[in-house]
């Protein structure tokens, strides 16, 4: 039998969510919630819809910029890192895909690591839209030693190295990646040309932008 797929759309994200939050109903066969682009999305917001979905196996949170609980007393309408953090750790075990989005202004290198603290068993489909330095992506290939299908990735820093490390991370421990598309900030001194001199594997759907 399909999955279900339940998407809330922006527009009408608060009348659904009133009416979860009075009702409580639950729907277990629901598999994939995708919740792109509520901005609005609050921790509380948030905890209170998740009730409804026990057993998700994919969240989407694109365009939902996370920030950290150090400023959610200023901003308590906001959804933190911290929050989804401690939620898909309760549950990694039956994910199989998640999308997740940093504030702009908020390095997530930290917080990635704090978010694979082990490796979700069945996760084969990660997109973040943060800004990583390539050190932090190379520990995720390392961490997942080839379980990843699909990467995807926002804002890459490279350094003085350009991307011959990841190069060579990916043809050892992502030679499962069927899609892998990372968007560069590449130094002055790197050409666009210079970072794509070595071949990714051949399995491998790969964009560079």
């Amino acid at each position: 039998m399909e999955e279900t797929s339940f998407i809330i759309f922006s527009n009408s994200f608060f009348f659904l969510s009133n009416n979860f939050s009075q009702v409580s109903k639950i729907f277990p066969s629901i598999k994939r919630l995708n919740l792109n682009g509520n901005t609005h999305l609050s921790d509380y917001a948030f905890n209170n819809l998740i009730k409804s979905f026990p057993n998700l196996a994919a969240l989407h949170l694109l365009d939902i910029p996370l920030r950290s609980n150090i400023n959610s007393k200023e901003n308590p309408t906001c959804l933190t890192f911290e929050n989804i953090c401690s939620y898909f750790q309760k549950h990694q075990e039956n994910f199989q895909a998640l999308t997740i989005s940093f504030d702009p202004s908020l390095l997530c290198d930290t917080q990635i690591k704090r978010l694979f603290i082990t490796i979700p068993p069945k996760l084969n489909y990660f997109h973040i839209d943060g800004t990583l330095t390539i050190s932090t992506l190379i520990h995720l290939l390392l961490l997942f030693d080839n379980h990843l299908e699909t990467l995807i990735v926002g804002r890459l820093k490279l350094d003085h190295t350009g991307c011959q490390p990841l190069f060579e991370a990916i043809n050892e421990y992502a030679t499962n990646l069927k899609h892998l598309c990372v968007f560069l900030n590449i130094p002055t001194k790197f050409s666009a040309a210079q970072q794509q001199k070595i071949l990714f594997p051949g399995n491998s759907f790969v964009e560079f932008n």
